[in-house]
């Protein structure tokens, strides 16, 4: 591949990541600083583009600025929930389990399950990501994430009936 078509890859890459940045702000500071963080972190990416090797290493690179950006600007106002990070946002993805009986029954479930589909189930229950982007991102065809979703939920659901 020359230097200029792994350079388009890489830029496709990134403005294909911009969604998960503001994601990554949104989960981090809510929707007031979102844009922020997204913004702050695509150019950060873009100027660190000559940088990465391969495109698929853009999205996870970019997602790791987004929250140390995130971070940065917590630590920098003292943003700091009584408890920690976990309890930032309530209605987001990452509420903290209260229920210790839950917590090890969640735990069990995702044991079961190997690297591939606890990725897939990652990005699609607690990133956001559809089907569709989780493909991109894993390099698997939109029909394969469903399917490894589908065999995750049974999985887990044997697992929980034991």
């Amino acid at each position: 591949m020359t230097n200029a078509l792994a350079a388009a890859s890489h830029r496709d890459s990134l403005v294909f990541a911009y969604s998960s940045l503001h994601r990554t702000g949104n989960r981090y500071l809510g929707p007031d600083h979102a844009d922020d963080v997204a913004q702050q972190a695509f150019l950060k990416t873009w100027q660190n583009l000559h940088r990465l090797e391969k495109s698929t290493e853009v999205a996870p690179y970019a997602n790791q600025v987004a929250a140390n950006f995130a971070l940065d600007n917590i630590r920098r106002n003292q943003r700091f929930a009584p408890g920690g990070l976990d309890n930032l946002y309530h209605d987001g993805p990452r509420t903290k389990v209260e229920n210790p009986e839950a917590k090890l029954l969640v735990q069990k479930a995702l044991s079961c399950l190997n690297p591939r589909q606890l990725a897939v189930n990652s990005l699609f229950y607690f990133e956001g990501y559809t089907t569709a982007e989780i493909g991109k991102k894993l390099g698997m065809s939109e029909g394969h994430v469903q399917v490894e979703l589908h065999r995750s939920r049974r999985k887990m659901r044997a697992a929980l009936a034991d």
